[in-house]
C-alpha cells in the first residue's frame, strides 16, 4: 500500500523540519501552505528536495481547515477507498502536522 501525508502550514518555519522528516517513510508529501511570510517554504523545499515525491500548493485557509485538507488531498497519487471496511481497512493517508 502506498503512503501519502498531507501537511497544512502557516508560520512553520520552526517546526516543519521536525514534521517532515518524521514523513520520510511515506511515498508521497503533499504540503499545502497558508501564505507563510517566514521560511516555512523554503525550509520544505530544502527538507524534502531529497524526498521521492513532494508537491508544495499556497492556498489561503479561509478558516475552512476541512476544505484545506480536502483540498491538499486531491493532488494525492494514492486512491481512498469509499468506506471503511471492517478493522482491518486503513486510509493511505497520513495525517496533518502544523499549528494554527
Amino acid at each position: 500500500m502506498k503512503i501519502s501525508a498531507v501537511v497544512l502550514a502557516k508560520q512553520e518555519e520552526k517546526n516543519i523540519d521536525r514534521c517532515l522528516k518524521s514523513l520520510e517513510f511515506c511515498d508521497e508529501v503533499i504540503v499545502v501552505d497558508d501564505f507563510s511570510t517566514d521560511k516555512t517554504l523554503e525550509r520544505v523545499h530544502k527538507v524534502l528536495k531529497v524526498h521521492k515525491v513532494y508537491k508544495v500548493f499556497q492556498r489561503k485557509l479561509n478558516k475552512d481547515f476541512a476544505e484545506q485538507r480536502n483540498f491538499g488531498m486531491k493532488p494525492t497519487r494514492v486512491s481512498t477507498p469509499p468506506e471503511p471496511k471492517g478493522p482491518a481497512w486503513k486510509l493511505p493517508f497520513i495525517g496533518l502536522c502544523g499549528t494554527f
